[in-house]
């Protein structure tokens, strides 16, 4: 009787014991051996453009963290375009903040991207415009060249300008009526500038068809990656559309008379 008494107490003894421990192993079981998660929810529409960042996707939505927080180092684009099965890889450029007021006005503001902490217990909005760097770089090599072009021009200008005029008093400041666009409508016929349209109409890729985008969402310590795959597709009317964008950088490179923002395919998610 008295051995029953002793086992029921010691079962009981350890009971309590679990039962006040139970706690601190559950804590670090999720601490140190439970997986975190990652789950991504686009909202609305892919944001496809081009302009002097080069080829552009824009992405909207939420992160969700699943079982532990997790730090996001970085954020990437994988597009694959079905045509020819080229890959472009896209970097997250600026993170957006847009709001739109009582009077139906657009407020933006725009910061550099940066990591962050993303909590389970509150989602994490994104609002990101990502940037093909590779083609980015190439691109400006040509842009800055015809820009150094433009000023050789414009200061050549000025300088004739200068030479026809009669000042009479020199302690009043030359006032130079430059003919601003009759100056640049001749060097957009230039060799230099048809040459530079060229190579930069050749960086804006997008074409009509569909395409496979990959975004990856990479986590440090753990060093983790978490996916999510859509389709999507461009008509042949948005992609002019997208590629008469390079005129207009052209023009804004040069200062030269720009008319209209630049524009943007919206293309809806196809899930995969």
């Amino acid at each position: 009787m008295k051995f029953l008494e002793a086992n029921a107490l010691a079962i009981t003894a350890v009971v309590a014991v679990f039962a006040l421990i139970q706690p601190w192993i559950f804590a670090a079981w999720r601490k140190y051996f439970r997986q975190g998660s990652i789950e991504i929810y686009q909202t609305g529409n892919l944001e496809i453009g081009y302009s002097g960042f080069g080829p552009t996707i824009g992405l909207n939505g939420t992160l969700r963290c699943i079982h532990r927080d997790l730090f996001v180092q970085t954020i990437q684009l994988e597009l694959i375009k079905e045509k020819d099965s080229s890959k472009h890889s896209f970097d997250w450029g600026v993170f957006r903040s847009e709001k739109i007021t009582v009077g139906g006005q657009d407020q933006a503001t725009f910061e550099l991207p940066c990591g962050f902490m993303l909590s389970t217990s509150l989602p994490q909005r994104f609002n990101i415009q990502f940037h093909d760097t590779q083609v980015q770089s190439e691109m400006r090599q040509v842009v800055n060249k015809l820009s150094e072009e433009w000023s050789k021009v414009r200061s050549k200008s000025a300088t004739d300008e200068l030479r026809k005029l009669s000042i009479e008093n020199a302690s009043l400041p030359p006032q130079l009526p430059e003919p601003f666009l009759a100056l640049y409508e001749g060097f957009s016929k230039s060799n230099v500038y048809l040459q530079s349209y060229e190579s930069v109409v050749r960086t804006c890729y997008w074409e009509a068809g569909k395409y496979t985008l990959k975004m990856i969402v990479r986590t440090s310590k753990p060093d983790r990656s978490f996916e999510k795959y859509w389709d999507f597709a461009l008509t042949e009317q948005e992609t002019q559309a997208i590629r008469l964008n390079v005129i207009k950088l052209l023009q804004d490179i040069c200062g030269g008379p720009s008319y209209g923002p630049y524009s943007f395919a919206f293309p809806e998610y196809e899930s995969k």
